[in-house]
């Protein structure tokens, strides 16, 4: 997604403009995102949510079955759903952490290349005393809130990692007449072993939001059979009424949409 990411400095992009129509075509070939603890309420309704084995300890996003092809972005880059992912929206903008790993101080970087930088459109990024505008400044406060949203949230995730609830999953996938897509790797939450969990586990998942994690990502399998991710229509588009014309045995699901996880 970053193509030239420099750290932010206002001698070298004091006049450059942020223009916030220009769009998520950087975000087209995403297949996955990671989110965090405080978006489930907006993800657990479009998005399916899930673990992938990539060491992060986030969970993340589904965001399209075909390589390199993001659902949710159209060809014209406008993002289809109702919630964009923060982990988007920091875009052209991100966190870098300094020379010392270990160390808590991060700087500021941005993506030179990105699309939404330059011309006269937008926002400028500084003021001409050189100190951040409102609309960096917003980015900027965006950009903490999701640092401080990962600790939390990976923290949740060891918790369930710890609690020995994952098991390895493969996820396919076919719809209509399209080839069989397989997404390997997804570590899922194991029911007969959530619920043969004490008193105390479930006490200790609850403190640190882990179960609503668990919950949301169980709730979200629904949206590989509806949506956007199950070739549905986009929230931004004019909807009829969704039941129109729908017989009894297609109201929970599209038939023609097929999907298993294999150990």
């Amino acid at each position: 997604m970053y193509k030239n990411l420099q750290p932010l400095q206002s001698t070298r992009h004091g006049q450059l403009r942020l223009n916030p129509e220009g769009g998520y075509a950087y975000a087209g070939q995403e297949n996955f995102a990671p989110v965090f603890l405080q978006e489930l309420p907006n993800l657990v309704r479009e998005y399916f949510i899930c673990f992938p084995n990539n060491q992060t300890d986030l969970p993340h996003v589904l965001l399209g079955f075909v390589n390199d092809k993001n659902a949710y972005v159209s060809p014209h880059g406008q993002w289809l759903g109702s919630y964009v992912p923060a982990y988007l929206r920091r875009y052209p903008f991100s966190l870098a952490r300094g020379d010392d790993q270990a160390s808590d101080t991060f700087t500021v970087a941005l993506d030179e290349q990105a699309d939404c930088l330059g011309g006269d459109l937008g926002e400028p990024l500084f003021t001409e005393q050189g100190a951040p505008s409102e609309a960096l400044e917003a980015r900027i406060q965006l950009l903490k809130g999701i640092e401080a949203q990962r600790q939390r949230t990976q923290e949740a995730v060891r918790e369930i990692e710890r609690q020995g609830l994952f098991k390895m999953e493969q996820l396919s996938i076919q719809r209509r007449d399209q080839p069989v897509a397989n997404i390997g790797g997804l570590r899922m939450v194991d029911s007969d072993a959530l619920e043969a969990l004490d008193g105390e586990a479930l006490k200790r998942l609850q403190s640190l939001g882990a179960l609503e994690l668990i919950h949301a990502h169980r709730l979200s399998l629904s949206n590989l059979r509806v949506g956007l991710l199950a070739g549905g229509g986009s929230h931004t588009q004019k909807q009829k009424d969704p039941l129109a014309g729908l017989s009894a045995n297609q109201l929970f699901g599209d038939d023609d949409l097929q999907f298993r996880f294999d150990h």
